[in-house]
């Protein structure tokens, strides 16, 4: 049985070590898999009633899906406006701070 992974061109190149990338600055940190799949992710401390943009720590190349969990009290933020290729808002609907981890995936 044969496959292709990532463009590979023989058995023993079926996924290169230079096909997977990764990294991570002030926005979160991302990876990026062969066959394109992609993810980026951060921990953010939004206050009561109020939104964090988030611009990710890379650029995706269309909108990806976006996962929010609270890390305490009620999971109640949610993504408010949209959500791009380069950021999305995050809107906090507690009556306190909320800490969350957000997963962007494509």
């Amino acid at each position: 049985i044969s496959f292709e992974v990532g463009g590979a061109t023989s058995g023993i190149h079926a996924v290169r070590l230079d096909q997977f990338q990764s990294g991570y600055n002030g926005n979160g940190a991302w990876a990026k898999f062969p066959g394109g799949c992609m993810y980026a992710r951060a921990n953010f401390s939004i206050a009561a009633k109020s939104s964090c943009n988030w611009y990710y720590p890379t650029a995706f190349p269309s909108a990806p899906a976006i996962f929010i969990s609270a890390l305490n009290g009620a999971p109640n933020a949610w993504v408010a406006g949209g959500v791009g290729a380069n950021n999305v808002l995050i809107y906090n609907d507690n009556n306190t701070t909320l800490n969350v981890n957000v997963l962007a995936l494509l």
